[in-house]
């Protein structure tokens, strides 16, 4: 009887916790949103393969970087160089993540969006490989 007791009062811990991280999240998130808004034109990329700085430009990627990223209250306009889409804020923004063709942390500074994309690769018999590429958007 005393591990049902503990273990539902764990459950019901556990439970309260993350109710509690979620509203604050959700309290948060609306902020974060807000200082994103506003139209991101693309300026620079810089990529690594470990440390090193790798020679990376909008040709090797393998889907086509947005040119432009304007975020508004209720969504999110992505254009590249032969579209336009746009979707819900809530879809493309998802706390300190932003995914339109992949996902990436981003962080505000000196009125520029960076967005960080990290990827680890394994290759059969070597050690992995961690890619890390910064897309960087000025204010306009």
């Amino acid at each position: 009887m005393k591990i049902i007791i503990k273990r539902s009062f764990l459950c019901v811990f556990i439970a309260g916790m993350y109710s509690i991280s979620v509203a604050c999240v959700a309290q948060t998130g609306g902020n974060e949103e807000k200082s994103l808004q506003g139209k991101w034109i693309f300026e620079s990329i810089t990529a690594f393969e470990g440390t090193v700085e790798q020679p990376f430009g909008l040709d090797d990627f393998y889907c086509d970087i947005p040119s432009e990223i304007n975020i508004r209250q209720d969504d999110v306009i992505v254009v590249r160089k032969e579209r336009t889409d746009t979707f819900p804020l809530d879809a493309v923004v998802r706390g300190n993540v932003i995914c339109f063709c992949f996902c990436a942390s981003w962080k505000l500074t000196d009125n520029k969006l960076q967005l960080e994309w990290t990827q680890d690769i394994e290759t059969e018999g070597a050690d992995p490989k961690l890619y890390n590429m910064i897309l960087t958007y000025k204010l306009n």
